[in-house]
């Protein structure tokens, strides 16, 4: 969806525009919008000069970041819930353990 809208906006707002896709055959306009429209979200290659935008277009490009960081911090986020719960639990089930003089226990695969 997010590849879709970008190159969307890419090809209605670059279209006409000589100094970036305005010169290029329609293939290649099709292209190299699907191909800006990714890589703001992974690499941050340019196929065209950012300083040649329509501003439309860098607010298009700077949301698509945006959402991208979002994205991967609600991930770490939630993995670091999912670790935190875990190490909660093993401190649940070492303090019985370490009361009767157990100093090493294994949970889940791992010793601590």
């Amino acid at each position: 969806m997010l590849i879709a809208l970008g190159a969307i906006v890419f090809l209605g707002v670059e279209w006409t525009n000589p100094k970036t896709f305005g010169p290029l055959p329609v293939w290649d306009k099709v292209m190299a919008a699907l191909f800006q429209s990714v890589t703001p979200r992974t690499a941050g290659i340019a196929t065209v000069d950012y300083g040649q935008l329509h501003p439309i277009t860098l607010l298009s490009v700077l949301s698509s970041c945006l959402s991208a960081l979002v994205l991967t911090l609600q991930g770490a986020a939630l993995n670091q819930y999912r670790y935190g719960r875990y190490l909660g639990i093993v401190y649940i089930i070492q303090q019985p353990l370490r009361r009767r003089g157990v100093r090493s226990t294994y949970i889940y695969g791992h010793r601590s």
